[in-house]
């Protein structure tokens, strides 16, 4: 997968696997896991430019949790946060300001591009943008028809990275489409994206 992200023009990765707090797992106890794993690219000279983060479930009680802060992306303040798929009640916008208030984290809010109601209706998901929230959208996406409401997110919301939900070399691989992505948003915003994410990650080694 590594080869592959080089192979496509990519300098930086943010290694995000899934933490779950809902299964007991402790975030010390998850880096100490993901650092085992982390730990068998050492020989690999891509291993200096891949920065270790965490895919973080959100459930009710994530503000709660002791060492959030570890599960932050690399040594930026960021923190991935994976909404729930069901419609976004209340405790769902409660908790993201909870994370970014006690933690002192900034949320980026995972692959929206997945709820497609929530995508849709305006109030839900533009009451991120009102509060100043990143979010990240899966370049699967643009495999997509044109009439994906994420479409017209993109061309309104000027907070936005780009992620290739990289699971694997088969159902899930490592693909950044940047020549559909240009002929679908256009080359203006495509620059913007990119140029937003450099502002956000771009001191990332320092």
């Amino acid at each position: 997968m590594i080869e592959e992200l080089c192979s496509q023009g990519v300098e930086e990765v943010f290694a995000t696997p899934h933490f779950y707090p809902e299964n007991g797992e402790t975030p010390s106890d998850f880096v100490k896991r993901r650092q085992v794993s982390c730990g068998k690219l050492v020989s690999n000279p891509f291993y200096p430019h891949i920065h270790l983060g965490a895919e973080v479930s959100i459930c009710a009680e994530i503000a709660g949790i002791d060492g959030l802060a570890l599960l932050k992306l690399g040594k930026t303040p960021y923190i991935l946060l994976e909404p729930p798929y069901e419609d976004w009640q209340e405790w769902v916008y409660q908790t993201i300001f909870a994370v970014e208030a006690k933690h002192k984290l900034k949320p980026v809010i995972a692959h929206v591009d997945r709820y497609f109601d929530i995508v849709r209706d305006k109030k839900k998901i533009w009451r991120l943008a009102e509060l100043g929230y990143t979010i990240q959208i899966n370049t699967s996406v643009f495999r997509k028809s044109r009439f994906h409401p994420v479409y017209k997110l993109i061309k309104e919301y000027d907070r936005i990275i780009l992620g290739t939900d990289t699971h694997n070399m088969t159902s899930r691989p490592p693909r950044i489409e940047e020549k559909i992505l240009r002929k679908k948003i256009g080359a203006s915003k495509w620059h913007e994206m990119n140029n937003y994410s450099k502002d956000l990650f771009g001191g990332v080694n320092g």
